[in-house]
């Protein structure tokens, strides 16, 4: 149930990088401080979640693998899709940030869950 839970998170990943990136587009190109917003909010919403999703399993501290790449999945997905039907330029200057934010967000999550001790 929770991988389901992951990939479903992992799905909504280049909704938060659109929605980060928004108030910083500039019409007619691509801007750093778009693409950095659209990263910053995706390392956080896949570091939340994954945090979540660690903690919901309850099965001690360690990193849950399956669930880690339950939740990156859906991101190496969109970037391989980003990179079927776009420009290179947009697979490098989009796509492979996004990659790179997600992967970061989900290790982030999954790393602060292992770290979490006990209240015992």
């Amino acid at each position: 149930m929770r991988n389901i839970l992951a990939i479903g998170l992992g799905l909504i990943t280049p909704i938060v990088f659109i929605l980060g990136a928004a108030p910083f587009e500039v019409r007619g190109r691509t801007s750093l401080a778009e693409v950095a917003a659209g990263c910053v909010a995706v390392i956080l919403y896949l570091a939340f979640c994954q945090y979540r999703v660690a903690l919901k399993a309850g099965q001690g501290p360690a990193v849950h693998w399956n669930t880690v790449i339950a939740m990156w999945a859906p991101v190496a997905a969109s970037v391989a899709l980003i990179a079927s039907v776009e420009n290179w330029r947009t697979l490098l200057t989009q796509g492979l940030p996004m990659l790179l934010a997600g992967t970061t967000g989900v290790m982030a999550g999954a790393l602060l869950a292992a770290r979490r001790r006990p209240l015992h």
